[in-house]
């Protein structure tokens, strides 16, 4: 049995962050309760990085459990994460990113407690969307992965499905895993998708690997603030060429999905029989959630709390009505 300093190591990956957001991530992550963590700040190159003041900022909490790594120059979320993780020493590890939050001061103990109850390797949680404009905060009804019913029945098979078919991925902000297993499948990545860190998980999936859903609010998402989420052109295409090499990756690791990637790399243009019957299945799946959502069938709000974000950001926090 491995002894660890601590159980949780929190990394928080960063490039050019926005201070505000920064410490009120930081202080999201002290504020934890009954679970013995450790916060490990990686950055990507920024050149005018302000450590003195993180320092300060931590020595103002009293909070002496960190470090902070720096990269020579911008090599890519992957790159940076990875960074994190190999100085890493907690049993498990939680990423997270400027501007997204842990949802309640409990968020740790709660998630490691469902991780401990079940021996699971790597879980998700719920993740509460948020945005921003003019110092006004309002919680969307949006998630994902757009689908949890597969997660919430355990059902393995249409979950991989719903993943390595239509890309119907969960927030990667909402997951924790045991940091070797995630060490390595983050090595996997390596050199390979440059920005694009949470394809760690859909290769779990692929090989087997069961990633629990704990069905409570986890984090507080900063939606449009990340990558995923970012509509800028330049964005779009990174992410689209993070996704063509994740799938060449796991045509070689896994040939009997070759033909579902080859899809995904081509974008489906190509004039193959089953390739559109791919495009269909997948127009058909958002098609149905899509729907249902409008027949207001379902919500992915569950007990959110405006007050938990409010006691953060010190600001008004409202359910949007969009």
């Amino acid at each position: 049995m491995m002894n660890y300093p601590f159980t949780v190591s929190v990394c928080v990956t960063t490039y050019k962050p926005d201070d505000k957001k920064l410490r009120l991530t930081l202080e999201s992550i002290m504020r934890q309760k009954n679970c013995p963590f450790e916060i490990i700040v990686a950055d990507d190159g920024t050149e005018d990085l302000a450590q003195e003041e993180i320092e300060d900022y931590f020595a103002a909490w009293n909070f002496h459990a960190y470090k902070i790594v720096r990269a020579p120059k911008n090599y890519g979320t992957v790159h940076n994460t990875l960074a994190a993780y190999l100085v890493a020493r907690g049993k498990y590890i939680k990423d997270i990113s400027p501007g997204d939050y842990l949802y309640a001061d409990t968020a740790l103990a709660d998630m490691t407690a469902f991780m401990e109850a079940g021996g699971h390797e790597a879980a998700f949680g719920r993740a509460c969307y948020y945005c921003e404009a003019q110092g006004v905060y309002r919680i969307l009804d949006y998630m994902n992965p757009r689908d949890l019913s597969p997660y919430e029945a355990g059902d393995f098979a249409a979950a991989a499905h719903a993943q390595l078919l239509c890309q119907d991925y969960p927030c990667g902000a909402a997951f924790m895993a045991r940091r070797e297993l995630l060490t390595g499948y983050m090595r996997l990545l390596l050199d390979r998708v440059t920005f694009t860190e949470d394809r760690a998980y859909t290769m779990m999936l692929a090989d087997g690997i069961r990633l629990a859903f704990w069905n409570h609010n986890f984090v507080w998402y900063e939606y449009g603030g990340g990558i995923s989420t970012n509509r800028e052109n330049v964005w779009q295409e990174r992410i689209i060429r993070d996704n063509q090499a994740f799938f060449a990756l796991l045509a070689q690791r896994h040939p009997e999905l070759s033909s579902v990637c080859r899809w995904h790399i081509f974008d489906g243009y190509e004039a193959e029989e089953i390739w559109y019957a791919y495009a269909e299945e997948t127009k058909e799946y958002y098609r149905r959630i899509d729907e249902a959502r409008a027949q207001g069938m379902f919500s992915y709000l569950r007990g959110a709390a405006p007050e938990e974000l409010a006691k953060l950001v010190r600001e008004k926090v409202t359910f949007s009505c969009v």
